[in-house]
């Protein structure tokens, strides 16, 4: 489900005239992170702590900003009230919780971009 904040953000900040892409760190990521897409990068971003802890184990970063942004997206934390979730009712937290808040948080870096 990563890749859904990921994707977001990335077509978030083209919105806004920057040149963004989104990749995952997990083996079965339908767009893997590859070192060379990381070498051409100017600033990594990630959505969760957790991410970037998994990410430096495994890729090397050479002069990049890092951005870190803490942005949860595991519905079992976001409505720990359901069991299960539709798609469509995963897409409605999504708009209500996620989205916004990586709207927000990314915000506050924009400037320094």
């Amino acid at each position: 489900m990563g890749m859904n904040r990921s994707k977001y953000l990335a077509d978030y900040l083209t919105g806004l005239g920057f040149k963004a892409d989104c990749a995952g760190i997990l083996p079965e990521t339908k767009n893997l992170a590859t070192q060379e897409k990381i070498d051409q990068s100017d600033i990594l971003i990630f959505v969760m702590p957790r991410i970037k802890e998994k990410f430096l184990k495994q890729y090397k970063i050479n002069k990049q900003e890092i951005i870190t942004l803490d942005v949860e997206d595991r519905l079992d934390i976001l409505c720990p009230e359901k069991d299960s979730h539709t798609p469509s009712e995963a897409k409605e937290v999504y708009e209500a919780k996620v989205y916004p808040k990586l709207i927000q948080q990314i915000t506050e870096h924009i400037s320094s971009l």
